[in-house]
């Protein structure tokens, strides 16, 4: 499973256990994810993807924004050259 798609399936994982208002639990597990998918970015190079993933974290963001007050980074890291190569192919 490529690294895009297991973060796709947690983004959508967390997705189906939303609840109105979330808890600090679930808070700071998708705080979690946020730096999950942020440290694995350097792996993924394709546009696409990343763009994605860019949605997702801002979607995320505003959330844990909404309960705690502080909008945490959604940087991705610039991807590898090892990254950029297997895009490539």
């Amino acid at each position: 499973m490529s690294m895009f798609k297991a973060l796709q399936d947690k983004h959508v994982d967390l997705l189906s256990r939303i609840v109105d208002p979330p808890t600090e639990e679930f808070i700071a597990e998708v705080s979690n994810f946020i730096l999950e998918v942020i440290e694995a970015s350097s792996a993924i190079a394709s546009p696409r993807d990343r763009e994605q993933l860019r949605a997702n974290l801002r979607y995320w963001a505003t959330l844990v924004y909404d309960h705690t007050g502080a909008y945490p980074s959604t940087s991705l890291n610039p991807p590898t050259s090892e990254a950029l190569d297997q895009s490539s192919k």
